[in-house]
């Protein structure tokens, strides 16, 4: 399976009184380029953050971003160990005072160490983020899975047509040199009459012109590109820089194929071969 550069995932998680909003996106981008926004709190976890991404996606404009509301409270806890304390003296209190009472809980909370705020460790935030963004990383990956599964289907239906032309040239081409024999021999003929010179000029003209239009080699390589090509995606993997270069051998033949067209319906393969090339060309543009 291959991946596409393109992808989004973002992941929601409370440590502790915080809640964390992470998301990543990325975009197609010939080398690797990572951006991290996040609070600056957690800066110096930075560097970490950087290897567990740069570590599964080489290639890509990447862009985390982390944010995170304190909820301030849930982390005010009751000191029921002091309360118990507390109304134990109290207790202590009723047997010299039997009537006295102590009705209000707002006068129990205002006694001293009664709530407790906790404040979060920062090692355990640190450690339970950089869990959350390597598994951010997994659902972004899977997300450019996806995408690169419809990369896949788009341009093997490209590939396959592309072979197609490839047949329909290599069938038309015959007919293509006998065409040219025949309106050369009418030529020299009308010209120069038949005699021994004309039959020699006419043999030289066409070997000539069947060197220049032959063009076996240039679809023998294009075809054996659109082999490799399809290999390369069904294996998949990391292979955007090889179908890179590939699809930029298969423009170069393509253009080869064009030039020594000689007939309107070679051109017209030739130009058919050129757009489906570029088509996959930019479609390889995404591809990691």
């Amino acid at each position: 399976m291959i991946y596409s550069m393109t992808g989004y995932a973002n992941r929601t998680t409370q440590i502790k009184n915080l809640t964390f909003e992470i998301d990543i996106r990325s975009v197609n981008q010939k080398f690797c380029d990572l951006t991290i926004k996040c609070p600056e709190e957690i800066r110096r976890v930075e560097k970490n953050l950087r290897e567990i991404i740069v570590a599964k996606i080489p290639r890509g404009k990447i862009d985390l971003r982390i944010h995170y509301k304190n909820n301030q409270y849930n982390n005010v806890k009751l000191n029921t160990a002091l309360l118990e304390h507390y109304l134990g003296i109290v207790d202590q209190i009723k047997q010299y005072i039997p009537n006295g009472t102590f009705n209000n809980i707002s006068e129990l909370i205002n006694l001293p160490n009664m709530l407790i705020i906790e404040t979060p460790d920062d090692n355990l935030i640190e450690a339970n983020l950089l869990t959350e963004v390597s598994l951010l990383v997994e659902e972004l990956l899977s997300s450019q899975q996806s995408e690169g599964s419809k990369l896949t289907t788009i341009i093997v239906d490209k590939i396959d047509r592309i072979v197609m032309i490839i047949e329909e040239a290599k069938a038309i081409m015959p007919t293509v040199k006998q065409n040219y024999h025949d309106r050369l021999r009418q030529k020299l003929y009308e010209i120069l009459n038949e005699s021994a010179d004309n039959e020699q000029r006419f043999h030289q003209e066409f070997a000539y012109f069947c060197q220049k239009v032959d063009v076996d080699e240039e679809l023998s390589r294009l075809n054996a590109h659109c082999t490799r090509f399809k290999e390369l995606l069904l294996n998949g993997g990391m292979i955007g820089k090889k179908i890179d270069f590939i699809s930029q051998e298969m423009h170069r033949e393509a253009n080869t194929f064009g030039a020594k067209s000689n007939s309107l319906n070679t051109s017209d393969l030739a130009i058919e071969l050129k757009v489906l090339i570029d088509q996959i060309r930019e479609q390889t543009q995404n591809i990691m």
